[in-house]
């Protein structure tokens, strides 16, 4: 959503289980940027993950939908002009997309059951090429 966000190259975007907000690198212990632009550091949640936070990022205790909700209700403030979806996919994991894809280390990150990925993954996978198909033909 980022590039979507300050260029004006894209006809459409797509995003499973997006932030609102930067932050910082993968490395989660130490403050690194995601993302510069020209060379320049873009501004991002500065915030190194206590021991027990990680526990409960990677066991799924922490779910990523409260994003996606500030996500819309911005779109809603701003007015924002193109359409935009949001999907709840009830009971499935941050990892919902393409789900038997995600290795097995990981399945588990941030909640849902193979399950309910697989049901969502599917459904989601649908709605996306029908609203690429929709947008760029």
């Amino acid at each position: 959503m980022l590039p979507g966000s300050m260029f004006d190259e894209f006809d459409a975007i797509v995003a499973w289980s997006p932030a609102a907000h930067l932050w910082m690198g993968e490395n989660y212990t130490a403050l690194v940027p995601s993302w510069t632009y020209e060379e320049k550091v873009l501004p991002y949640l500065g915030k190194v993950f206590e021991e027990e936070e990680m526990k409960m990022f990677m066991s799924g205790q922490m779910t990523s939908s409260e994003y996606v909700k500030m996500i819309m209700d911005r779109f809603e403030e701003e007015e924002f002009g193109y359409e935009y979806q949001y999907i709840c996919a009830e009971g499935a994991g941050h990892m919902v997309f393409l789900p038997d894809l995600i290795p097995g280390k990981y399945r588990a990150f941030n909640g849902g059951t193979p399950e309910m990925d697989l049901k969502y993954g599917l459904e989601s996978w649908e709605k996306m090429m029908d609203f690429l198909h929709k947008c760029l033909d």
